[in-house]
């Protein structure tokens, strides 16, 4: 295995791992000022899932719109700015007791989590653009990476209620989550260097989608997302709202 692939699967497997340790820490962190109801597990998945389509549209755009060689310094710009917000406190806002839950949910993850979570859930297809500009030979098929990024989301999503809630308070988590972020941000620096000065040439599409498919495609996409939250918000109703029922 070359140097780039073990520094490139380093990175992503961190990342994704992060992604999904960070989603029941930062929801566990609103249990003092909102309890524990339904609605904030909810809201607080609900933010994520907004959020991770965030990161993904601006991944697919910067990386459309820029080649990698210029895109990297402005998604190590954005971790740099995200590393400045670790490790993260809650934000209580003055009407918390008297808003819209829902709606301060938002607002406090947003203000305490929002620019770690944007800047990670980038990192898997920002990274796997960037390989596929690299000498590496593995360069013209990167996807072995998506499959090392399953494996971390799934250690992520197991660590968390399995040993991590268990064994550190939620400053420790905080800690611990910075120090994983700044060993990302570190290898994804090291990533970099790897990128070649010009992209490799792309393959037009064969066909233009029209807009019926894309749609029929959005609405497919969606279900699973509208199924999940409306599946464990019924659980966490009828059993109890706990980080593990989104493993």
């Amino acid at each position: 295995m070359t140097l780039a692939r073990i520094v490139y699967s380093i990175a992503i497997f961190i990342g994704s791992a992060l992604l999904f340790l960070i989603q029941p820490m930062a929801a566990k962190l609103l249990l003092p000022t909102f309890g524990g109801s339904p609605a904030v597990w909810t809201s607080a998945m609900l933010f994520f899932q907004v959020a991770l389509l965030g990161g993904y549209a601006y991944a697919h755009y910067s990386n459309r719109l820029l080649d990698p060689a210029r895109q990297r310094f402005v998604h190590l710009f954005l971790l740099v700015g995200a590393v400045v917000t670790l490790p993260f406190a809650v934000k209580v806002p003055e009407n918390a007791t008297t808003g819209y839950p829902p709606l301060l949910v938002f607002l406090m993850l947003a203000t305490t989590v929002g620019l770690s979570y944007f800047a990670i859930s980038a990192g898997s297809p920002t990274l796997q653009r960037w390989f596929a500009t690299t000498a590496d030979p593995a360069a013209k098929d990167p996807y072995f990476l998506y499959a090392i990024s399953n494996v971390g989301s799934m250690v992520g999503l197991f660590a968390y209620p399995f040993y991590i809630e268990r064994h550190f308070k939620l400053g420790e988590q905080a800690n611990l989550f910075r120090l994983g972020f700044i060993v990302m941000m570190v290898a994804m620096i090291i990533a970099s260097v790897f990128i070649k000065s010009q992209p490799r040439e792309e393959t037009q599409p064969l066909e233009k989608l029209d807009r019926k498919r894309l749609l029929r495609w959005i609405l497919i996409a969606a279900a699973p997302s509208s199924l999940l939250l409306g599946v464990t918000n019924t659980i966490s109703s009828n059993i109890a709202p706990i980080p593990l029922i989104w493993v």
